[in-house]
């Protein structure tokens, strides 16, 4: 009885949602870890220092790529594959140069591309949740023009490309350089993903393996091209965490 009367006279007033919301946030929109855990944000130590996680959106970056390619392929004609791949001689010689772009986004067959976009979409989707719209438009506007300058320069046997194959291993390895960072407790997954990727590569640039995706008579798979989207993510990582490494000395100067 003296139990139910204080609980009579205290009323538990429910929190509004703002102020719930509130407290889930310190103020500059990192949620708290209190709720880290489904959220998919850090604990232990460090489990009060904010993450890349701002908001869970919809990826429309990395949906958009993946729809136009789907779109192509299903719509396209076999003469637009031919107008929109890469092919060195057309943006040398021709100054075609729309093909260091649309050449990532025709495939030669369905298994190409369902392989292509499915790591693209599992592994692009982890990374824009992490990034600024800014940043993923720019990414994916400058990745696939890197790589096709790359393959302009150093893969001279390289005539004609198609694919998201080289924009799904960047992505892939710029997704394991984050999870890398923000969860030490899963990389002996992540070695194993990147020991078995290694096995693939090496697999087929020796010809015991002719890659994951059905390809025509006479296609072989670009590894080179691979490698290259790999490299260039690493890369484009390091260069994020150098430029957030500074910022952070320069607000610890200025305070």
């Amino acid at each position: 009885m003296v139990a139910a009367r204080r609980v009579a006279e205290h009323p538990v007033r429910p929190r509004p949602l703002a102020a719930e919301a509130e407290a889930r946030s310190d103020g500059n929109g990192w949620r708290s870890s209190r709720f880290g855990a489904w959220q998919g944000m850090p604990a232990g130590p460090n489990r009060n220092a904010p993450t890349a996680l701002v908001e869970r959106h919809f990826p429309r970056v990395t949906a958009g790529i993946c729809t136009l390619c789907a779109l192509l392929h299903w719509f396209g004609t076999e003469r637009a594959f031919g107008a929109l791949e890469f092919e060195r001689s057309a943006v040398l010689f021709h100054g075609e140069l729309w093909r260091l772009w649309s050449g990532h986004c025709v495939h030669y067959s369905a298994a190409q591309l369902s392989l292509d976009t499915g790591v693209l979409l599992v592994c692009g989707t982890y990374v824009e949740r992490r990034l600024t719209r800014g940043a993923m438009l720019v990414s994916a506007g400058l990745m696939p023009l890197a790589i096709s300058l790359s393959l302009l320069g150093f893969d001279p046997g390289l005539q004609s490309y198609r694919g998201l194959s080289a924009l799904s291993c960047a992505a892939a390895m710029f997704a394991f350089c984050l999870r890398w960072k923000e969860q030490p407790q899963d990389r002996w997954w992540i070695l194993s993903a990147a020991a078995l990727f290694a096995f693939e590569i090496a697999a087929v640039a020796s010809g015991r393996s002719a890659g994951l995706g059905s390809l025509p008579p006479g296609i072989s798979v670009a590894w080179r091209a691979h490698i290259i989207g790999v490299l260039l993510a690493v890369l484009g990582y390091a260069v994020r965490a150098a430029s957030t490494n500074a910022r952070a000395t320069a607000r610890t100067r200025c305070g």
